[in-house]
């Protein structure tokens, strides 16, 4: 685990662990979880209950209940939980914001987006340090990502459909 600052007096430290370091640390805001997805919640509880707001890499947990859990707990200690949404800030998710924005493309009435990613058997078995099935949840979120940036191009809340199965197709 590494610790990094910026600015005038920026200093790089290294811990054995999350144990070390909550020991010697005492000026950290925000610790970053960008664990295997199956670990977000168990890290991220573990940060809030010491003190830290998270920032969470995608999926925030594999189950929405889970989610909802830690949130709660956040919300409970005063603690903050912030997902990544790095998506936004893509050039073609800019570019669209400044045509909605710019009214370049008049009223937007509906959007539909089809998503054809997916995580077949291949990038399992690839090993490395690609995921599991059963810390990744055997799903597959990209979808979300997507209507995450439909709703900051519209500057609302979107609603979400979702249709899918959790099977791995050879």
């Amino acid at each position: 685990m590494s610790k990094c600052s910026s600015g005038k007096n920026s200093a790089e430290e290294s811990f054995s662990s999350f144990n070390e370091f909550i020991h010697n640390d005492n000026n950290t805001d925000v610790i970053c979880i960008c664990t295997p997805n199956g670990y977000h919640i168990q890290h991220a509880e573990n940060a809030i209950k010491s003190g830290y707001n998270v920032l969470i890499e995608k999926p925030i947990g594999l189950t929405k209940q889970s989610c909802f859990d830690l949130l709660d707990y956040a919300k409970s200690v005063g603690k903050n939980v912030f997902p990544v949404l790095q998506n936004r800030f893509s050039p073609p998710a800019i570019y669209l914001k400044n045509l909605v924005d710019e009214n370049r493309i008049g009223k937007i009435n509906l959007v539909e987006v089809n998503c054809y990613w997916n995580r077949d058997k291949r990038y399992y078995t690839q090993g490395g340090w690609r995921g599991t099935i059963d810390k990744d949840g055997n799903g597959n979120i990209s979808p979300l990502r997507l209507s995450n940036v439909m709703g900051q191009i519209r500057n609302r809340n979107v609603s979400v459909y979702g249709q899918g199965n959790t099977e791995l197709s050879d």
